[in-house]
């Protein structure tokens, strides 16, 4: 990947009852699974509030802002794409 290049991005969504599959929150948010990292998978972030992350690829960040504003969550603070440092040792 170039060094200019986007990276993936932190989806975190909301998700009642057990924790859903990559192709459950790719149905659900209109996105193709190849938009979203299988490696990562989905990670439950805060088992209280029902919160989940997936990491989603350039080409999928449209397409999801656009379902999220369709869904009405682009308002909620806690829902959305989130930037994904890399973190390396100093």
């Amino acid at each position: 990947m170039p060094a200019d290049a986007p990276a993936s991005a932190m989806f975190q969504f909301r998700h009642a009852g057990p924790q859903p599959t990559l192709q459950e929150v790719a149905q659900h948010y209109g996105l193709p699974v190849s938009d979203l990292d299988s490696a990562f998978g989905v990670v439950a972030t805060d088992t209280v509030d029902h919160l989940y992350v997936v990491l989603v690829a350039p080409s999928g960040f449209e397409r999801l802002r656009e379902r999220l504003e369709a869904l009405g969550l682009a308002d909620d603070p806690a829902v959305g794409l989130f930037a994904n440092p890399t973190v390396e040792p100093f």
